[in-house]
């Protein structure tokens, strides 16, 4: 995710995106906790003590945050990228972002990802090398450098390169509508039906490429088996940035998407019992010419669309005129994304002592990742000249 990627909206008529970019944020913090202790999954280090109503029900929160939170970056991302290359250029664009989402990228790569990875070793080899030895061996053999949960920048600065060809060579195709041509109103029931229609398309998708590229495996960090969505998304948001979508999104009315969102969320466990999930696993459910794939991969793409249109309808309704402390903890959500992962691990790390239930660890290492990110910002990181243009 990157949030550097909008102009902020806090002076305008979307401040709630801001908000909502925060939001997507703390639950990717809370996914990759969820995952130290027990959730399924992979991440840099994984708390030992853990047991299994606990491990179940973060899995279940992190099945439900997959589904939609890195899609809704992608469409949040793409929603402002006619805008900034209509204001800038296409070539001007591409090097914003190459400051913007490259340099974090070769930050994260050299430095910050051997520094979370030296946490797992030295939990691993308690007498192990010291951690500059680490650094030196790492960095000379790239053996411990990666782009960890950056993977979304990566992603990103792919999807931005390509906008621009695209914008350079064939320019109508990311120019904005006017707003005479926009056709009015939205029609909910319609809308409702057509958003869901290519939620199920994108879900049928997903299920044919998954089976070359099951989910939980990775192409250079990049998880192929997800991308459907996150093209489709990023594609979706500049149509929605040419269309003037969020100008008519109050349109719609919240009540379909709501209701729909709770069918979401207790339809995943009978998905789960009746593909035998509790017996054999989740692998029945990442790839194959199975009826859990299938399910999966349509459930996931639908509860993708109602999850993402009724947190925005909630969001614009309820979360348009942030207080003082939103708007700093909204202003560094960038600065949580490319940090949390050392904060959380090292975090991690040094709690393994502590004698408390992991899901009470889970919230206490959410609500430490989050401050301890946001006062590296706010206090430190953006006091460094030059840095503020990169991570604001």
């Amino acid at each position: 995710m990157n949030p550097s990627t909008l102009p902020t909206s806090s002076a305008g008529r979307h401040q709630y995106l801001d908000t909502v970019k925060l939001l997507l944020t703390v639950l990717v913090v809370g996914v990759h906790a969820a995952v130290t202790y027990g959730a399924a999954g992979s991440w840099f280090f994984d708390d030992p003590v853990r047991n299994f109503p606990t491990s179940a029900a973060l899995t279940f929160f992190n099945i439900y945050c997959q589904s939609f939170f890195m899609g809704l970056f992608f469409f949040i991302s793409g929603l402002f990228t006619p805008r900034s290359i209509e204001r800038k250029g296409p070539a001007r664009f591409v090097l914003d972002r190459l400051v913007r989402l490259g340099i974090p990228l070769v930050v994260f790569f050299f430095l910050i990802d051997p520094l979370t990875e030296y946490a797992g070793y030295r939990a691993d080899h308690p007498a192990g090398v010291d951690l500059l030895a680490f650094l030196r061996v790492g960095i000379r053999t790239l053996e411990n450098t990666g782009t960890g949960p950056l993977w979304f920048v990566q992603a990103l600065l792919g999807f931005s390169i390509i906008t621009a060809l695209v914008a350079a060579f064939v320019p109508g195709t990311v120019r904005r509508t006017p707003q005479a041509a926009i056709r009015r109103p939205l029609r909910s029931a319609r809308t409702y039906l057509a958003l869901i229609g290519m939620g199920l398309g994108v879900g049928a998708v997903s299920f044919v490429v998954r089976q070359w590229f099951p989910l939980m495996t990775a192409v250079s960090n990049l998880q192929i088996g997800f991308f459907t969505q996150y093209v489709v998304y990023f594609a979706l948001g500049i149509a929605a940035g040419r269309s003037g979508f969020l100008d008519r999104l109050a349109e719609l009315s919240p009540r379909p998407w709501y209701w729909s969102s709770l069918g979401c969320v207790l339809l995943m466990p009978v998905l789960l019992v009746a593909g035998g999930a509790f017996e054999n696993g989740l692998d029945a459910y990442t790839t194959g010419l199975r009826w859990q794939a299938l399910a999966y991969a349509l459930w996931e793409q639908a509860t993708a669309v109602v999850f993402s249109i009724a947190l925005l309808l909630f969001a614009r309704r309820r979360l348009n005129a942030p207080g003082p402390a939103l708007r700093v903890a909204s202003r560094n959500a960038y600065v949580i994304y490319i940090f949390h992962a050392p904060v959380i691990v090292w975090t991690a790390y040094a709690w393994l002592r502590l004698q408390l239930p992991p899901a009470v660890k889970w919230v206490m290492l959410i609500a430490a990742g989050v401050t301890v990110t946001i006062a590296l910002g706010e206090l430190v990181l953006k006091r460094i000249p030059g840095v503020r243009r990169v991570l604001s």
